[in-house]
């Protein structure tokens, strides 16, 4: 919430505090995943890949972690082609809400559309 306010600093204590707190791996790779969104966010693209590869290692059944991977770092970044492998990797991998499963939806159809 701090960071879609523009308080990124604020952010990032908060999610370096729960890194430190949090056992469980879910819990770990949701914290970790949007540290990886923060960072890319703010151009800190090979650092935020880092945080999205650790996150994905914790939990690589997460659809929303490959969702935020692809639109939050790799196609600001340009990598089209790996952004596209993600977006389609979360809709395999099923969404307990249809918004979600709509969002990634469109993401494929706006950025993979050679991929469909």
């Amino acid at each position: 919430m701090e960071a879609r306010h523009g308080d990124d600093r604020t952010a990032q204590k908060i999610l370096e505090r729960g890194l430190k707190c949090v056992s469980k791996r879910q819990g770990q790779a949701l914290i970790l995943s949007t540290f990886g969104s923060l960072l890319a966010r703010r151009k800190e693209f090979a650092l935020a890949k880092q945080f999205f590869g650790e996150a994905l290692g914790l939990n690589e059944a997460d659809p929303l972690t490959h969702y935020h991977f692809a639109v939050d770092c790799l196609l600001p970044e340009g990598d089209e082609e790996e952004a596209c492998q993600h977006l389609h990797q979360a809709l395999e991998l099923g969404l307990r809400k249809e918004s979600d499963r709509r969002r990634i939806q469109r993401a494929l159809e706006q950025h993979c559309k050679k991929q469909l």
